[in-house]
């Protein structure tokens, strides 16, 4: 059985994009590779695009839409959620030219 332990310096709020982003692929590829489960609560969308392979978004105490990343983003399920996410007909045109900042345009 394998424990993770979370101490509380490894969640202290790390200023550089570049080290936040590195500690989200080095959580998701230590859970992957010990074949965990784990359930990420977070108000950060990217953080939640980049890490999950399911996203379950919530208004008002209840799920309202639960999708892998790509789905969340490319098909809200209303308009409320889609404002949240922002707009991903906005970026069909950028896309064609290098993405939209979308987490897997990387």
């Amino acid at each position: 059985m394998l424990t993770l332990r979370c101490f509380p310096y490894v969640f202290l709020p790390v200023t550089a994009a570049l080290e936040r982003a590195t500690l989200r692929q080095e959580v998701r590829d230590v859970l992957r590779a010990a074949g965990m489960t784990a359930l990420l609560v977070t108000l950060d969308r990217e953080e939640a695009m980049s890490i999950a392979d399911l996203v379950a978004l919530m208004r008002g105490g209840r799920v309202a839409q639960t999708a892998p990343p790509r789905e969340v983003y490319e098909r809200p399920a209303d308009a409320e959620l889609a404002a949240y996410m922002g707009r991903p007909s906005s970026c069909r045109a950028s896309s064609a030219m290098g993405g939209c900042g979308a987490p897997w345009d990387g």
